[in-house]
């Protein structure tokens, strides 16, 4: 656990943040990210044919929750797999990676792009033809699969935020089920039309990065993590 500042390499996971979103930006690049967001849009979009049942359900608010459960599962396995005298501080994480996700999605998502730079961009659903959507396959079932500012991504911010922060905690193996699962959480709004490729790409990896890098190489984490345990502590006290 960092409880000092890695200005390095907290310098260097803004850079890389920063250098993604100018790239997004600019004109020059900006016509490549197109390009490459309408090529890999339709690759996706294309398993609609296949499985559409599938990403209906996994576009549900059903698969949400079940989304949170299995989210709520990972710490739970986590916890009991490790050491007894680590169990309070995996407690401590999981509460910290909970409320820090929060946090990130109020402040960078919803505050910063949406509200204050007013970044919206409309989702493939809605700019490009002859999209396979989910509306038209199920026009009885109400189900997102457009969005009038799909940039950055929620459901991507919170599951590859997720997965940075449970491997600092979580054994490996657990730790590397959860990225494979958060980033079959990406999919599903991507298959269905409700997200570009650099929703998730740029917008929710660049927000990862600079909130994992505030979190882990500055001590952040470290304190607010060893508030959790001492007020963890206290509780016990207060009980016996």
């Amino acid at each position: 656990m960092i409880t000092e500042w890695n200005i390095k390499q907290l310098g260097l996971a803004f850079s890389i943040a920063c250098i993604a979103i100018l790239s997004f930006l600019c004109p020059p690049t900006q016509q490549l990210w197109a390009l490459f967001d309408e090529k890999l849009f339709r690759v996706f979009n294309y398993l609609l044919t296949n499985a559409p049942s599938f990403w209906l359900f996994n576009n549900s608010r059903a698969a949400d929750w079940i989304e949170d459960i299995i989210i709520l599962l990972f710490c739970i396995a986590a916890f009991f797999h490790l050491p007894k005298e680590k169990r309070s501080h995996c407690v401590a994480h999981s509460f910290f990676t909970a409320f820090y996700i929060a946090f990130v999605i109020f402040i960078l998502n919803r505050l910063l792009f949406y509200r204050l730079w007013q970044f919206h961009r409309p989702s493939p659903s809605i700019i490009l033809p002859d999209v396979i959507r989910l509306t038209k396959l199920f026009p009885s079932i109400s189900i997102k699969d457009q969005s009038l500012k799909c940039f950055p991504g929620d459901h991507a911010t919170t599951a590859l935020l997720f997965a940075s922060c449970y491997m600092r905690f979580a054994p490996k193996r657990y730790a590397i089920g959860a990225w494979a699962y958060s980033l079959f959480l990406c999919l599903p709004r991507l298959v269905a039309g409700a997200h570009w490729p650099t929703d998730i790409l740029i917008g929710s990896g660049s927000i990862t990065l600079i909130a994992y890098a505030s979190a882990y190489y500055t001590p952040l984490s470290n304190s607010v993590i060893r508030w959790f345990e001492n007020l963890a502590s206290r509780l016990k006290t207060i009980k016996t």
